[in-house]
């Protein structure tokens, strides 16, 4: 096979450009960094180095955050309930509470008007207010005809402030 001279010309040209753009990439690859290159390259490795030090602080934070969460999470859930146990306790005191006034009501009703008159002015006024609140109303009424004036104002006042 005989190639003619104008064949041979773009085959030369051909593999010296093939040649010259590798001999080119090389002589790039191989080329030395002026020193402001350098300067510049070893200020980015350090921003690069500081970037990566800042994220692995930031993810130790966000674990440890993470961490506080859960704990606080659990500890919201211990006084949530601690709250209800202890919302039950003081209801249950306020109905023992209750429950003492309206025996001590009973008791002063079953007594004579006249005795219980006499005993509920010896008492304080807001004890006596709260007795009287817990009476069966007949009974009470017929108390306070025994009940000296003064001391029923002030326990009638004291049961205002009650109610």
């Amino acid at each position: 096979m005989v190639l003619s001279v104008e064949k041979v010309r773009i085959i030369v040209i051909f593999i010296g450009l093939i040649c010259f753009g590798w001999i080119s990439v090389y002589a790039q690859d191989q080329a030395v960094p002026t020193q402001a290159e350098n300067k510049l390259l070893q200020k980015i490795k350090k921003k690069e180095q500081m970037l990566n030090q800042k994220e692995a602080l930031l993810k130790e934070k966000e674990a440890e955050l993470q961490a506080l969460k859960t704990e606080l999470g659990q500890m919201l859930k211990k006084l949530s309930a601690v709250k209800r146990e202890l919302n039950n306790y003081f209801a249950q005191l306020q109905e023992m509470e209750e429950q003492r006034w309206v025996k001590l009501a009973g008791i002063y009703e079953s007594a004579p008007p006249q005795e219980a008159g006499k005993q509920l002015e010896n008492l304080d006024p807001k004890i006596a207010a709260q007795i009287m609140l817990r009476m069966n109303k007949k009974k009470a009424g017929a108390i306070w005809g025994y009940v000296n004036p003064e001391i029923a104002s002030k326990i009638t006042q004291e049961m205002a402030k009650l109610r």
